[in-house]
């Protein structure tokens, strides 16, 4: 055996030296590589001397694996085993009793299935110190919580947990710093199963800095990992996304493919928390083709994706995916796995109406997590059994469950599950028409969905949590309606008001509020580099890709999932300058406002529209600066419906007229009949909600009024709250008036055949559009970008309508990205753009303005001025002009109403936006522009009063009559006009 006898010099040498000899180098560990069959086993001697401490590491590839060290008259003197199939190092220490050669046996289970190679590592021994009995009792302790762990019942578990904790003890004690990391990591992993998550928490954030001391990358990552999942089930999604992020880097970094595929499907599944199911998807998928490869934990990640399509409403898909599932969990024996299935499949037979089998699945699924003590799922399955019990009309029954769950949730500390079961419970006490006990149950899931909330640093995830979180704020408002209908006098419908504000105001008072905070000041220089390195990469790709494309270096695919992995990289590194800021820490979530403080920003000639859209029923508040009427609406689905139908109509060149009409006569009797008293001739402002955002309320005819419209009696302004009004104003008013009047960006160059691009015989026939605008062209329905060649008599309409020292046109290749983003811009109190407008309703930050995507020598460049370029100025401008293709667009978010290029505008500085809501005809747009200017800088009119006549004028006119041509644009932000005339 000559392995065994090189290692047996090693020992020797290592452990020879004598009096008056030079101390030699350290020696090294010792390192033999076994072969071992399923049941065989091999032994390896090993000299040591009485009173040595002799520590040794068996590295194995997860298999089942039992050590054991026999003294020289073959008694047994320690042992180790791994029953969990843990691929992590498997320890063994001894004090030799006497001298004498030992003999480690390695022996591998029989139930394997195939030969494996481990390593064995011996460190030389030494003699034995005062702590070394210390390290051999936690590691035996570990040991044992590794047998009990493996046991699986909730008893094992609990008894698995004090060993883990006395390890992380004695370890401590002894300076054992690898082996309390493990107890440690153990410890938190337990805590987690068993609900305790804050405790879960406390152990993992301990475990990471032990082996961020020990440098380990692997057992880092994995700990960051661990740490995420902790923090995903504390719904603390931001700093879950964090420690995802660098395990993920960190996997790579060591080439562990399973590491990468387990970090790859933690992040699919924080962004399916925060309920973007196709980014989830995206990310589940790549994990997916992974493991399928490596022929490893296939079926967590096909569980969640069942989970991603069923937040999809794809329910069939999903019931496909879990049945999949099941049966592999049942050939593995994994009982807790079991339960999660059975419980993701009767929440589909419960959305596609089948509830007693639903009910017939949840009963096992609670069996199974009893069994294997998971507290939480536990949990999850109470609330789950309630639901599916209203809905069948059980209400006692349900309210029952759902009262058991909330007890739980709170005994383990689970946030997430204790707000479903205050929301099911409120639900189920309104239904038994008992508003008043409904009331404090919703009102104490919303405090902790906001306490949640501030919690979560980029503002995107910030929109998608709410959105997920609307339903509570629609519960709110119907159990204070509930309650008004019984008291009118209370002032359940103001209460109602705030909280419809609250549903939708935060996103947009966050980023308002941030405007002037330069949120990287104190931030670690190293994540700045990370910024500007990943910017700068975007940024570069975006310039090269036509050439990339043209001179066939590189597919389109190719380029496409670079652009928007760098894209998705970006957005996280800025997510993380949030959360690592002093300031962003320091800043106060400002509260929306009541009643009285909206009534006082309003004038007797203005009435607020503010609508909340709702499944079971929707409602309008009309409030004037000493009136407010609460009405009942439709619900949301026919709603919607009916004003979706019109929007298409009425953005549709060459539709029906008179059937446009009858649809717009049917959406003005659900929205404006309720409140038709109400109206008189005052100016209205509209706070929209869901699909509402796209309806111009101007085309919209009178409630009784004929063929008379809104526009021709009344001014239209749009909102994203009324809370934000205040902060407009206060915003505009704390800085300089700007000293120019106007400045207009039109007519820009997106094409190398442009005539107005030289020596273009030298050039590719056309400039390639690179991934990031190819992404959004195409989800604006274009497939190319055509001159505007009308935008540019639009500029110069409206500069002639100014001295020349007060307006600046920047045309052709000036219509450019350097411009838009120079500070230049802050010195004109309008800024008005004249191009294409995109929207990618999928990714916010990637719809934009298009500007010139070539120079004068019809090289590429980059021209899209983004979403989040736009957050990143800072403007003096009281009013932005969007003259472009839909701008007012953007994704819809339930809860925070339109994340798009309008939001982004307002929290660069501008108080008010015009902006389009669908696809507008040249012609048209120059000549309602040129009206629009001349009321403003003319004839001295506030930017609502000059839109409504300029609207007015082109419905007079009978080439622009239709509402389509005339009716696109909107007003958003505040109505009052702080220079007249400019």
């Amino acid at each position: 055996m000559p392995a065994p006898a090189v290692f047996l010099l090693l020992l020797l040498v290592g452990s020879a030296s004598g009096p008056g000899q030079e101390e030699p180098a350290a020696p090294r560990p010792a390192r033999i590589g076994v072969t071992l069959a399923p049941g065989a086993s091999r032994s390896i001697p090993v000299p040591l001397r009485r009173g040595e401490f002799a520590r040794l590491e068996v590295l194995q590839p997860g298999a089942r694996l039992t050590l054991t060290l026999l003294a020289p008259d073959g008694a047994t003197v320690a042992e180790n085993a791994n029953p969990t199939e843990d691929d992590e190092p498997l320890p063994l220490s001894v004090i030799a009793p006497r001298g004498g050669t030992f003999t480690l046996l390695l022996a591998l289970d029989p139930s394997t299935t195939s030969p494996v190679v481990v390593t064995v590592v011996l460190e030389p021994p030494w003699p034995a110190s005062a702590t070394d009995p210390v390290r051999i009792e936690a590691e035996r302790l570990f040991a044992e919580g590794q047998r009990r762990r493996a046991e699986g019942t909730k008893e094992a578990l609990r008894a698995a947990l004090a060993l883990d904790l006395r390890t992380a003890e004695k370890a401590g004690q002894a300076g054992d710093t690898l082996r309390e990391a493990y107890a440690r990591a153990e410890a938190a992993e337990v805590h987690w199963l068993q609900g305790e998550l804050r405790l879960a928490r406390e152990e993992g954030i301990r475990s990471v800095g032990l082996w961020r001391t020990l440098g380990r990358k692997k057992q880092l990552a994995a700990a960051l990992n661990d740490l995420g999942a902790f923090e995903r089930d504390l719904e603390e999604t931001q700093a879950a996304l964090e420690h995802y992020g660098e395990a993920l880097r960190l996997g790579r970094e060591i080439g562990d493919r399973r590491l990468e595929a387990a970090l790859l499907h933690n992040i699919g599944g924080v962004y399916g928390l925060l309920r973007e199911h196709r980014r989830a998807i995206d990310f589940l998928r790549q994990a997916l083709a992974i493991k399928r490869r490596l022929h490893w934990h296939e079926a967590v990640t096909l569980d969640v994706l069942g989970m991603e399509y069923h937040g999809l409403r794809d329910f069939q898909t999903s019931l496909r995916y879990h049945r999949e599932v099941l049966e592999m969990r049942r050939r593995s024996g994994d009982l807790r796995g079991q339960a999660i299935t059975l419980t993701n499949m009767g929440w589909n037979l419960d959305d596609l109406g089948q509830r007693p089998q639903a009910l017939a699945l949840f009963r096992q699924a609670q069996a199974l997590a009893e069994r294997v003590g998971d507290r939480r799922q536990e949990a999850i399955l109470l609330d789950s059994t309630g639901k599916t019990l209203a809905a069948l009309g059980r209400a006692d029954e349900a309210l029952d469950c759902h009262q058991k769950a909330l007890a739980l949730s709170r005994e383990i500390g689970d946030p997430e599950e204790q707000v479903y079961a205050l929301e099911d419970s409120a639900r189920v006490l309104l239904g038994l028409g008992r508003p008043a006990e409904a009331l404090p149950r919703i009102e104490e899931a919303l405090a902790i969905t906001e306490e949640t909330r501030t919690r979560i640093a980029a503002t995107e995830h910030r929109a998608a949590y709410s959105a997920h979180a609307r339903e509570r704020y629609d519960l709110l408002v119907d159990i204070l309606w509930t309650l008004h209908q019984a008291d009118p006098t209370a002032g359940h419908d103001a209460r109602a008001l705030q909280v419809s504000e609250r549903a939708r105001a935060r996103g947009l008072l966050d980023l308002l509020a941030e405007t002037r905070t330069d949120l990287r000041e104190g931030v670690d220089p190293a994540l700045l580099e990370r910024e500007r390195a990943a910017s700068a990469a975007l940024e570069q790709l975006a310039t090269e890709q036509a050439a990339q494309v043209s001179g066939g270096k590189a597919s389109p695919e190719a380029l496409e999932e670079k652009s928007q992995r760098l894209a998705v990289d970006l957005e996280e590194i800025r997510g993380l300058i949030r959360a690592h800021s002093p300031r962003y820490a320091e800043l106060v979530f400002p509260q929306p406002k009541g009643l009285e403080a909206i009534q006082r920003s309003l004038d007797g000639e203005t009435l607020l529209l503010e609508y909340h859209l709702a499944e079971g029923r929707s409602f309008v508040w009309a409030v004037g600066p000493t009136t407010r009427v609460l009405r009942e609406l439709p619900p949301r689905k026919t709603l919607e419906a009916e004003v979706r139908r019109l929007y298409r109509s009425w953005s549709t060149v060459g539709a029906d007229g008179a059937r446009a009409a009858r649809e717009a006569a049917v959406v003005s009797r659900m929205l404006l009949g309720p409140v038709a008293e109400q109206l008189g001739a005052r100016r209205l402002v509209v706070v929209a909600d869901g699909a509402l955002h796209y309806l111009p309320f101007a085309a919209l005819p009178l409630p009784g009024g004929g063929q008379r419209l809104v526009v021709d009696q009344h001014e239209v302004v749009a909102l994203p709250s009324a809370s934000a009004l205040e902060i407009l104003r206060r915003q505009a008013s704390s800085r300089p008036p700007a000293p120019l009047a106007v400045t207009v960006l039109a007519d820009p160059v997106f094409d190398a055949r442009d005539p107005r691009v030289s020596h273009r015989s030298a050039l590719v026939a056309s400039a390639a559009s690179p991934g990031l605008l190819r992404r959004s062209l195409s989800e604006s329905g274009l497939a190319g970008l055509e001159r505007l060649p009308a935008t540019r008599r639009e500029a110069e309409a409206i500069l002639a309508l100014v001295p020349a020292d007060q307006g600046a046109a920047a045309l052709d290749f000036q219509a450019s990205l350097s411009t838009a983003s120079s500070p230049d811009l802050a010195r004109f109190r309008i800024v008005h753009f004249a191009t294409h407008g995109l929207l990618n309703s999928r990714s916010p930050d990637l719809s934009g303005l298009v500007l010139s995507l070539v120079d004068a020598e019809g090289r590429p460049q980059n021209g899209f001025l983004r979403t989040h370029d736009v957050f990143g100025l800072h403007l003096g401008a009281d009013l932005v002009v969007l003259s472009a293709c839909q701008t007012a667009l953007g994704q819809e978010v339930r809860g925070e109403g339109l994340v798009g290029l309008t939001r982004a505008f307002m929290y660069a500085g501008a108080p008010r936006v015009l902006a389009s809501l669908w696809r507008v005809r040249d012609a048209a747009t120059a000549e309602l522009m040129t009206r629009f200017y001349r009321g403003v800088l003319v004839e001295r009119l506030t930017p609502s009063a000059a839109l409504r006549t300029a609207q007015l004028a082109l419905r007079r006119e009978r080439r622009f009559s239709d509402p389509g041509a005339w009716a696109a644009f909107t007003l958003l932000g505040d109505w009052s006009w702080p220079t007249p005339g400019g």
